[in-house]
């Protein structure tokens, strides 16, 4: 559900226009090419990262001037509530940095 709120995966998979989105909100601009050869170095034939490999990413890409651990705690507390990230988490976080996300089809 989380990875939903993305919108650029398909089979539960997120592309590289999607890592890039993501990496910019977390701060971190670097060029579609360097987001390509990122996702291309894990994921090289299907060019596109499963969950794990996305986070994977976004928790290791360092932005400048800042901690790895300031990093990991600020990006929690960004699609946290009450300790507790859900979908309901990403979305209100979504739609406070302006990229509000659709509701969810049930």
């Amino acid at each position: 559900e989380i990875f939903d709120a993305l919108g650029d995966q398909v089979g539960g998979l997120i592309g590289i226009d999607g890592v890039g989105t993501a990496l910019q909100l977390f701060g971190l601009e670097l060029p579609p090419e360097e987001v390509a050869d990122l996702v291309t170095a894990i994921a090289p034939t299907l060019r596109k990262l499963r969950f794990e490999e996305f986070v994977h990413t976004i928790l290791t890409q360092p932005t400048p001037g800042t901690s790895s651990e300031e990093e990991i705690a600020a990006i929690y507390d960004l699609f946290s509530q009450q300790g507790v990230v859900t979908a309901t988490s990403v979305q209100a976080a979504m739609e406070a940095l302006s990229q509000p996300v659709p509701p969810q089809r049930t």
